[in-house]
C-alpha cells in the first residue's frame, strides 16, 4: 500500500510553549523528530511501499534508505487541503493508508495488524470507502495510564478515536465540502443537532447508541460508507497535541532508545 503522513501542522499552540520548534511534527523526541518515528513505523511494517509525507522538507534527519520511498509534498492551510494533496498523489483505485504525523509510539507491526484488521472489516461490510479504528478505554489506560484522552460511549463500549485510517482513495473527493460544513456548524448546537438527527442524540445521551448507528449517520453526512475497527493497540490513539502527551512520549521513547544502546 502507499501511505499518506499528514504533518503540515505549524507549532503555534499549547506545544509551542515547550519547544520553539517551528513544526509540530518536528519537535525532537529522543533526538529524533516527532515524525521520524511515524515514517519509521509505515517502513518496518512489510505492507508499504510508499510514503508521501504532507508537511515540512524531509532532510537529514529522516529515515533514507530502507524497503520504501519517502517523499514530501510541501503542505497547505487546514487538514483538508493537505489531505486533498495528499489523496492526489497516491494510486486513486486502490486502498491507502492516512496516519497523522503526531503518534510516535506507533510500531511496524502495529500498523501491519491494523491493515489486516481493516481489509477484514472492508470484506465484511461488502466494500466499504474508510476504516476508522477505535481504541477501548480499557486499552489505553492499562498501556499509557498517565494518558488523558476524550472518550465517547457506545453499546459496545467506551472508546477513543485512533490516527490511522484505511481508505480508498477515488471515494474521498468529496469528503471535504461535507466535512467542512460541519465543522461551520460546531458553533450552532441547533444547526449540529439537525445534521446528526435528535434521535441520534438522544440515544447517546440515554447510552443505546450503537457502532452501526455512527457508521450510519457518519456515512449520511459525509457521503462515503465507513466501518468502525475495534482496535486495541493504544498507541494509535496517544497523539501529542499537549504538553503532558509530549512529556510521555519523550519519557517512553527515551527508555526504548536506552534499551536498543544497552
Amino acid at each position: 500500500m502507499e501511505a499518506i503522513v499528514l504533518a503540515g501542522q505549524r507549532n503555534r499552540g499549547s506545544l509551542a510553549a515547550a519547544d520553539p520548534e517551528p513544526w509540530e511534527a518536528l519537535l525532537p523526541i529522543a533526538g529524533r523528530p516527532m515524525l521520524a518515528y511515524v515514517v519509521d513505523a509505515l517502513m518496518a511494517s512489510g505492507v508499504v511501499h510508499a510514503v508521501r509525507v504532507v508537511g515540512p522538507p524531509v532532510d537529514a534527519r529522516f529515515p533514507g534508505d530502507g524497503p520504501c520511498t519517502v517523499d514530501t509534498i510541501a503542505p497547505r492551510d487546514t487538514l483538508w487541503e493537505n489531505l486533498d494533496l495528499g489523496l492526489s498523489a497516491v494510486d486513486r483505485g486502490q486502498p491507502a493508508l492516512v496516519v497523522t504525523g503526531d503518534i510516535p509510539l506507533l510500531t511496524g507491526n502495529t500498523v501491519r495488524a491494523f491493515v489486516e484488521a481493516a481489509a477484514g472489516a472492508d470484506a465484511a461490510a461488502g466494500g466499504v470507502d474508510i476504516v476508522y479504528p477505535l481504541i477501548p478505554r480499557a486499552v489505553v489506560e492499562r498501556v499509557y495510564p498517565e494518558v488523558h484522552r476524550t472518550y465517547f460511549r457506545l453499546r459496545e463500549g467506551v472508546f477513543t478515536g485512533g490516527n490511522l485510517f484505511w481508505v480508498r482513495p477515488a471515494a474521498l473527493s468529496g469528503l471535504r465540502g461535507q466535512a467542512e460544513r460541519l465543522l461551520a456548524h460546531r458553533k450552532s448546537p441547533g444547526k449540529l443537532a439537525g445534521d446528526i438527527g435528535w434521535g441520534v442524540l438522544a440515544r447517546y445521551v440515554l447510552r443505546r447508541l450503537r457502532l452501526a448507528d455512527v457508521e450510519r449517520v457518519a456515512g449520511r453526512l459525509l457521503a462515503v460508507r465507513g466501518a468502525g475497527l475495534v482496535f486495541p493497540h493504544a498507541e494509535v490513539g496517544v497523539d501529542v497535541d499537549k504538553q503532558s502527551d509530549l512529556e510521555l512520549v519523550r519519557r517512553r521513547l527515551a527508555v526504548d532508545a536506552a534499551v536498543r544502546r544497552a
